[in-house]
């Protein structure tokens, strides 16, 4: 973080931010830390904190809730598949516990089911159906939704804490246990092994496990783990003599994982590497398989993926530059809010022996046009002057979905409807993403305009896309070029250029 400080102070002036820099507020601070908690105590005895609950939308890869601009930048509801699934009392033919689980995939591994001891449950006889005479527990008040109304007769009623204790088949039954050796509790195994080792590493397949770890003594590992079974094959190798070998440039014991490992770690040091082969290089930020062959048919030799629900990271720019190994790099960051990361990159890379250049593209459309004009053969400076010259030629729009009802700019927003956007100006919301499209090219045409492109998003059917240049060629004749591409971006149905 202390890192880029200069660049915040010389940003927030240029900006006209107010920003005391010279006393900021720094949350790793203990005084910070000491003076938040002095705030909650005073508000805490004054009665002004209570607990309260409010559901938020979440992200599940970072595992946190999302704030409101993340949201409008393309988060909706998605449908989950769930299950009812019917556990099979022990010792009764035909009679089930019912339970429902929005995680079907761990239903393998299940050891136990709950019931809320208050709650009001029924034995019920199905009469009718694929389950007639099927007895299955379930709570009272869901039998109506999970059986059928009229389609079960209730044969007992008894509270949660009834069911405690009584056994249900597991789904996957676990092996049986050979003659002469004890049962195998893997929660177990793994625990004595991770004790008496290191880098433990365990596979389960059916009635195989297969283990990998490190020991100084692993004569007490075999003795332990003969007690449940009997071993397919074994391996030792002394992990200190391999070590040694590969140190020295010598061909390892004979342990392919490690050689792999090797390998790939050699392959990541050879990409963080800064190695010059040729002149000239050039890095495109991109979202979208269609979108990426696009640009790697320009002559692109780094695609880096990032878009505007995804941001790269000033380390991805500078893994790609080092990966470009040219000396003189231009990287088309194609988003206005992926410019500053790309600049700080090129900052990072001075001194290097590589010069770095940002050509400030901000849409994709503008990206593409601009890596039209890019040279390999031509001299830095005329290249990086027709590339960001090119920029001026292109004017942008998108196509994507409203997250939400409100109004912006006079114009009235409709959840699920479709946005015509011009740059960061709202052109029009409507129900149906072709007449969106068409509103948002009337707005970008003007005299000067020859030619059109447009990005086909991951979201649009072959059919919509067949229409695309039929609905434009009726429209404008013979004024302009229709030029139709698939990009598969996310978030966006249509990426539009005009040239």
């Amino acid at each position: 973080v202390f890192t880029y400080t200069g660049m915040w102070r010389e940003m927030s002036e240029r900006m006209g931010y107010l920003v005391d820099m010279d006393n900021p507020y720094i949350t790793l601070d203990n005084n910070y830390i000491e003076t938040g908690w002095w705030i909650l105590k005073q508000f805490f005895d004054a009665g002004l904190i209570y607990e309260g609950h409010k559901i938020l939308p979440y992200c599940p890869r970072c595992g946190t809730g999302l704030a409101s601009h993340e949201v409008a930048q393309g988060y909706k509801m998605v449908k989950v598949n769930t299950l009812t699934m019917k556990f099979k009392k022990v010792g009764a033919e035909n009679e089930y516990f019912l339970a429902w689980t929005t995680t079907p995939w761990t239903l393998a591994s299940n050891v136990a089911l709950t019931v809320g001891p208050d709650i009001d449950y029924i034995k019920a006889r199905m009469l009718e159906g694929d389950d007639e005479g099927n007895i299955f527990y379930v709570a009272k008040g869901l039998a109506d939704k999970v059986l059928g109304a009229g389609k079960y007769e209730v044969l007992e009623e008894m509270k949660g804490a009834a069911l405690e204790y009584m056994e249900y088949e597991q789904i996957m039954p676990f092996v049986a246990v050979p003659d002469g050796k004890k049962a195998f509790l893997e929660k177990n195994f793994k625990g004595f092994l991770a004790k008496h080792g290191k880098s433990l590493v365990t596979v389960r397949d059916e009635d195989i496990i297969k283990v990998h770890v490190h020991t100084l003594t692993p004569g007490n590992m075999l003795n332990y783990a003969q007690q449940f079974g009997e071993f397919v094959s074994i391996t030792i190798e002394n992990m200190s003599e391999e070590h040694n070998n590969i140190q020295h440039g010598a061909e390892a014991t004979d342990m392919a994982g490690n050689i792999a490992r090797s390998r790939e770690q050699k392959k990541v040091e050879e990409e963080d590497e800064i190695r010059v082969d040729k002149d000239l290089g050039l890095i495109s930020v991109s979202s979208g398989e269609g979108l990426d062959e696009i640009f790697r048919e320009l002559g692109v030799d780094v695609i880096v993926s990032g878009g505007q629900t995804m941001n790269p990271s000033t380390e991805d720019f500078v893994r790609a530059i080092k990966q470009t190994h040219a000396s003189n790099v231009f990287i088309l960051p194609n988003n206005s809010n992926i410019v500053l990361a790309a600049s700080q990159a090129c900052e990072i890379m001075q001194g290097s022996g590589i010069n770095a250049v940002v050509i400030p593209s901000k849409t994709i459309p503008q990206g593409i046009v601009s890596a039209m004009n890019f040279n390999p053969e031509g001299e830095v400076p005329s290249i990086q002057e027709d590339m960001k010259g090119a920029l001026k030629t292109v004017k942008s729009g998108s196509v994507t979905y409203a997250i939400k009802d409100t109004d912006i700019d006079g114009v009235h927003i409709t959840k699920d409807y479709y946005m015509a956007m011009q740059d960061k100006n709202i052109v029009s919301c409507v129900k149906d993403k072709m007449t969106a499209l068409t509103d948002l090219v009337d707005s970008l045409v003007d005299d000067d305009a020859s030619m059109v492109t447009v990005i086909i998003g991951k979201d649009v059917t072959s059919e919509e896309e067949s229409k695309v240049a039929e609905v434009l060629s009726e429209k404008y004749g013979d004024d302009l070029e229709i030029d139709v591409k698939r990009g598969d971006q996310p978030v966006y149905s249509f990426l539009v250029g005009i040239e």
